[in-house]
C-alpha cells in the first residue's frame, strides 16, 4: 500500500486535514458511530501512512487519505461502511480531544506550551490558515528530524573513521615495533658473530704463539744438545790444567743431567 512504519509521534505532528472535497465514493450508514476498535484502527492507519519520513510529507492530502482509507478498509473488523470524508471528520474529533488531553497534562505538570484555542469554532478561512500553520510545523519538524539524523550519521561516520584510523595506527605501531625487534635481533646476532670471529682469531693467535714457543724451546733444546755433544767430544787431555778442570766439570754435569732425564722418563 506504499506505507512504511516509523517511530510513534504525538498527534500534534499530524498533517493538516484536507479541504472538504467530495472524494468518498460510498456513503456511511446513517446513525452508526465509530467503535473504539475503529478509532484505534484509524490512528494506526494515520501512523503507518502519514508519519512516513520519506513519503508522508511529500504526498498530497487526497493521496494521503486515500491510503489511510485503504488501510482502514483492509484491516477493519466491523461491517460499518465509512467514506474518506467520514474518516477525516472522525480524525478531527480524535485530534481535538487528544489536544485537550495533552493540554490538560501539560498544564498540570507546569509545562509552558502553546495555548490551543478549542472553545470557539473556527471559520473556514481561519481553519485553512490553521491547517497551513500545522503543515509548516510538520515540515519544520520533519526537517529538524532529518537534520538530527544527518548529524547523527555524520557523527557515526566520524566515529567510525576515528576508530579506523586508530586501528591503522595500532597496526602501524605494531609493525614498527616488530621491525624494531627484528633489527635488534639482527644486531645482536651480528655482534655475537663478530665476538665468535674475534674469539677464533684470539684462539688462533694463542695457538700460533704456543707453537712458536714450542719451536723455540725445541730449538734451544737442540742447540743445548749440540753444545753438550761438542763439550763431550772435546779432548781435555791436551788442555791446560785450568781448562781441563772446567770442561771436565761440564762433562760431569752433562752426564748427570742426562742420567736424571732418563730416570724421569
Amino acid at each position: 500500500m506504499g506505507c512504511y512504519r516509523t517511530p510513534p509521534m504525538t498527534l500534534n505532528d499530524s498533517p493538516p486535514l484536507p479541504p472538504n472535497e467530495p472524494i468518498g465514493v460510498r456513503k456511511s450508514v446513517r446513525g452508526a458511530n465509530f467503535t473504539p476498535k475503529e478509532d484505534k484502527l484509524l490512528v494506526s492507519a494515520w501512523l503507518n501512512c502519514s508519519l512516513d519520513a520519506v513519503q508522508g510529507t511529500d504526498q498530497k492530502h487526497s493521496q494521503l487519505w486515500e491510503k489511510i482509507f485503504e488501510y482502514f478498509q483492509q484491516y477493519k473488523e466491523t461491517t460499518n461502511e465509512w467514506t474518506i470524508k467520514s474518516l477525516i471528520h472522525r480524525w478531527s474529533v480524535i485530534q481535538k480531544a487528544t489536544n485537550k488531553f495533552f493540554f490538560y497534562l501539560e498544564t498540570e505538570n507546569g509545562i509552558e506550551n502553546e495555548v490551543i484555542e478549542l472553545d470557539r469554532p473556527m471559520g473556514r478561512k481561519a481553519e485553512k490558515g490553521n491547517r497551513k500553520a500545522q503543515g509548516r510545523q510538520v515540515e519544520e519538524n520533519f526537517q529538524l528530524r532529518k537534520m538530527k539524523y544527518t548529524l547523527l550519521e555524520e557523527l557515526c561516520a566520524q566515529e567510525k573513521e576515528f576508530y579506523r584510523l586508530k586501528a591503522e595506527k595500532m597496526e602501524y605501531d605494531k609493525e614498527k615495533e616488530s621491525i624494531k625487534l627484528r633489527l635488534e635481533d639482527e644486531r645482536l646476532r651480528l655482534e655475537a658473530e663478530m665476538l665468535r670471529i674475534e674469539a677464533e682469531k684470539e684462539q688462533s693467535k694463542i695457538h700460533q704463539e704456543d707453537k712458536r714457543l714450542r719451536l723455540e724451546a725445541e730449538k734451544v733444546k737442540l742447540e743445548k744438545k749440540e753444545s753438550d755433544q761438542r763439550i763431550m767430544m772435546m779432548d781435555v787431555s791436551v788442555m791446560p790444567e785450568m781448562q781441563w778442570l772446567y770442561f771436565q766439570q761440564l762433562q760431569r754435569e752433562i752426564i748427570m743431567r742426562r742420567s736424571n732425564a732418563r730416570d724421569l722418563d
